[in-house]
C-alpha cells in the first residue's frame, strides 16, 4: 500500500502507513482494494493448491468468492472476503461407509 500512495503522489498517506497507522491502512485498503482482492485470490489459491489439496487428498475443486460490504472502524477492519470450495475427494469411499453405518446403529 505504501508504494501505491507514493506512485499516487499521497506522500503524508504513505508516512502514516509507514507509522502502522490503522485508519490509514483502512483507507488505502478500500482505494485500492482490487490489489487488496487480488492478494487474498491468489494467496488462496496457493494454499488451495498445496496445503489443503495434500492434507484432504482432494482430486478436483471449485472455488467461488464472495465479498461482503463492510466498513473500517477503529476497533477492526469488517470487510469479510469468503471463498467457498466445493471439492472431489480422491477416496470418498470410507466416508461414505462411516455414514451408512451410523445410519443402522
Amino acid at each position: 500500500m505504501i508504494e501505491l500512495e507514493e506512485r499516487a503522489g499521497n506522500n503524508e498517506q504513505a508516512k502514516r502507513l509507514k507509522e502502522n497507522d490503522f485508519q490509514a491502512m483502512c483507507k488505502s485498503s478500500k482505494k485500492f482494494n482490487v490489489y487488496v482482492n487480488d492478494f487474498f485470490l491468489r494467496r488462496s489459491k496457493v494454499f488451495l493448491d498445496t496445503v489443503v489439496k495434500n492434507a484432504l487428498e482432494i482430486e478436483h475443486y471449485w472455488a467461488r468468492v464472495e465479498f461482503a460490504p463492510g466498513e473500517c472502524s477503529s476497533s477492526r477492519m469488517k470487510r469479510p472476503v469468503r471463498r467457498f470450495v466445493p471439492a472431489i475427494l480422491r477416496f470418498v469411499n470410507y466416508l461414505l461407509q462411516e455414514e451408512v453405518r451410523s445410519i443402522y446403529t
